[in-house]
């Protein structure tokens, strides 16, 4: 295995540790900025990219780097001009561009595995991420028998609420929130779906195990997301024989585990609109009041905790600068110029992977990790309107991993214009 395989792999293994090691740093505004191993592993990766651009002197931008490119201007111009527009203080604007640069450095993940990662470790890193979230899916299930409680019993002295909501016998995993967790988990079934669609190797104990834990993480946006990742799979194959089997058996899991996660549900409050889904649409519409007051360049890039106290919102705790809405929420902070320049990046992603499993020379393996990827979009997409996943390192991580693995196939096989691969 090659460098960036290595490093490819510490990746997915310090994703995998989510929140169990945390480094805070500096905070502002009440909101500390922690640093993770991962964030440590991304730069690793980043150093191996620039190496490798020295050494070949070449680097291709494709088109999700070049909308990407103009994501990351205009999120610059939108945060520079707020000492202007909303009378930020400068250590506010120098706290606000850190998550910035974490993003841009998240973002390079993509660059450097499509342009430098070779096919052959493409495809051991797409089964590895597979096996690692079934690893955490595994941990998941024993956690929630054995653990209740996880993330106070990891942080004892946390503030109930304010860092991390009790959340009892609901599967968390490394992750310490099921929500986030449920949505790692509905990676590696697009994963792994997307192996068997194609033909590749997909043992059915995998998917079963995918889709217990994600049942037992009791997250409505996660059922959600992995909703959104079955109807793309649709679009792209049709209601084949395969993707009938997966859904049946799904019927079938669903049958036998529902009735007790009903029960266990209920007495959650999760089958009503409990708290926690009228926050979610507080969080809505304060994030429609922010577009319509800043509708161009937004208020800036993680500035919600400033400017919050503005509009006379109280925003506490670990996600005091974030608010849930996704697409939404990115015009929030970047206005409608840059909510443009992120789905066109998404699109262009969703592009690349069709290209990849319409090559009439690719093989199983790369057509299973093309249809993850394109499904893996709509689904983060789809989630990130409940829980604010397209910002999240530990999503970002293997999402920018994910969508880059069908480019880095392209570049050791051809592809030729061809009507889809049956």
């Amino acid at each position: 295995m090659t460098p960036f395989g290595v490093a490819g792999m510490l990746l997915i293994l310090t994703d995998l540790a989510g929140n169990l090691v945390r480094l805070p740093l500096f905070a502002a505004g009440g909101k500390s900025a922690p640093l993770l191993p991962l964030d440590l592993v991304v730069a690793a990766v980043l150093l191996l990219g620039v190496l490798a651009v020295r050494q070949t002197a070449h680097l291709r931008i494709d088109p999700v780097g070049k909308w990407a490119a103009l994501f990351t201007l205009v999120a610059l111009v939108s945060l520079a001009s707020t000492p202007l527009r909303l009378s930020l203080a400068f250590r506010e604007v120098l706290f606000a561009s850190a998550y910035l640069v974490r993003w841009l450095a998240y973002f390079g993940i993509y660059v450097c595995v499509a342009e430098f990662m070779p096919a052959a470790d493409a495809v051991r890193l797409a089964r590895l991420l597979r096996l690692g979230i079934v690893g955490f899916a595994l941990f998941g299930i024993v956690q929630v028998i054995a653990l209740p409680g996880f993330a106070q019993l990891v942080y004892p002295d946390a503030s109930v609420y304010l860092d991390w909501d009790p959340q009892g016998h609901r599967l968390v995993s490394t992750f310490l929130d099921p929500n986030f967790a449920g949505m790692l988990l509905v990676i590696g079934g697009c994963l792994w779906v997307g192996a068997w669609l194609a033909a590749d190797r997909a043992p059915a104990w995998e998917g079963l195990v995918l889709g217990v834990a994600l049942l037992l993480t009791l997250s409505r946006s996660s059922l959600l997301a992995a909703v959104a990742a079955m109807g793309t799979l649709i679009l792209i194959r049709g209601l084949s024989g395969r993707l009938l089997g997966v859904t049946i058996g799904a019927m079938l899991l669903g049958a036998g585990i529902v009735p007790w996660l009903l029960d266990y549900a209920g007495g959650l409050g999760k089958l009503t609109v409990d708290a926690s889904a009228l926050q979610r649409l507080l969080a809505w519409q304060r994030a429609v009041q922010l577009v319509t007051e800043h509708p161009v360049l937004g208020i800036g890039f993680n500035t919600v905790g400033f400017v919050a106290t503005r509009f006379g919102w109280s925003l506490r705790g670990a996600g005091g600068f974030g608010l849930d809405g996704g697409l939404l929420f990115v015009a929030a902070l970047t206005g409608l110029a840059g909510l443009a320049c992120f789905v066109g990046m998404l699109t262009a992603i969703i592009r690349s992977a069709r290209r990849s499993w319409r090559a009439t020379t690719t093989t199983p393996a790369h057509r299973g990790i093309a249809y993850a990827a394109a499904a893996s979009v709509a689904a983060v997409t789809v989630h990130a309107f409940f829980a604010n996943t397209l910002l999240l390192s530990l999503i970002m991580a293997p999402c920018w991993l994910l969508w880059a693995l069908p480019r880095a196939l392209r570049r050791d096989v051809p592809v030729h214009a061809a009507t889809p691969v049956p």
